[in-house]
């Protein structure tokens, strides 16, 4: 939280006047690109307001821009951004299939900015999810990493790259899923392994996802896995449905017998009210968002 209050007072002083942050962002973007590809093609070098950009820079939608991301994704480089781009990230509307999102340096560096804002606020607003760990879920689980013809990740290795530096190390020490059970590639073993992650997690408090249908699909399961969810907190195993659990360090695979924890979620199970369960199950639990 302290490591996030530089960017939150910042956030607060350019909201004093919002037009002039934008504006002010808008030239340093408009800068920086002005020698890439899609810059020269719109005069991004002589663009000094945004009233010119919106004129010069015409609306668009994802399709338009599909020919250079194939091209980035082959290889090129200075197409749409005069940075190289790191990687693609992938993220989907409701409407239509998998949109491969192209990250530079400045680029994470500003959702970093945002996210350190949005956490500085979260535990100065919600006091109660400081006392316990967290489970974010940002992007997609998509397994192992993969690339493109031209070498460049699809995705992030984990969602606390989101983060940079010193927030990332203490994250990682505070989350309740560990970020390895995201690169399982089998659905049913990260959603059990995801699942008995979070029973073992007494101290759950906080709860962010990136859409609230993954967050229902995922406790759909709690019930149909809930005896041997059980079994593995009793024993200290991980029984993943498909098997060995590959690719997960021997700490989680071989956890400490909970048996106590075992009785906890069997009541869980066995209430009249999923929502009284789950409280029992989470007493810390104060912010699903």
């Amino acid at each position: 939280m302290w490591a996030c209050r530089k960017e939150w007072r910042k956030f607060r002083d350019a909201a004093r006047d919002p037009a002039a942050a934008q504006s002010a962002v808008l030239a340093r973007i408009l800068t920086a690109n002005r020698h890439s590809r899609f810059g020269l093609s719109h005069g991004f070098a002589t663009i000094a307001t945004p009233r010119e950009y919106r004129e010069r820079v015409p609306l668009s939608d994802y399709n338009d821009y599909l020919p250079a991301i194939d091209e980035i994704a082959s290889g090129a480089h200075n197409v749409l951004t005069s940075e190289p781009v790191l990687l693609f990230e992938p993220t989907s509307g409701s409407t239509s299939g998998v949109k491969l999102i192209p990250y530079t340096h400045s680029l994470r560096r500003e959702f970093q900015r945002m996210i350190a804002t949005w956490i500085y606020d979260l535990f100065r607003g919600a006091p109660a999810i400081r006392h316990g760990r967290a489970y974010w879920s940002i992007s997609p689980a998509l397994g192992e990493r993969v690339f493109t013809a031209g070498g460049v990740a699809i995705g992030f290795d984990d969602d606390t790259a989101y983060l940079g530096g010193l927030a990332r190390r203490f994250v990682r020490r505070l989350l309740a899923v560990p970020p390895q059970v995201a690169r399982l590639t089998d659905v049913d073993d990260f959603r059990y392994a995801t699942l008995l992650a979070l029973v073992r997690a007494k101290d759950l408090a906080l709860i962010s996802i990136w859409s609230p249908t993954f967050l229902t699909a995922l406790f759909e399961r709690l019930e149909e896995w809930g005896g041997q969810l059980c079994a593995d907190l009793r024993s200290g195993r991980s029984s993943l449905p498909s098997g060995p659990g590959r690719g997960l360090s021997p700490t989680f695979l071989a956890a400490p017998p909970d048996p106590d924890r075992a009785r906890e979620l069997q009541l869980c199970l066995t209430s009249e009210s999923p929502s009284l369960g789950l409280r029992r199950l989470w007493p810390q639990l104060a912010l699903i968002s």
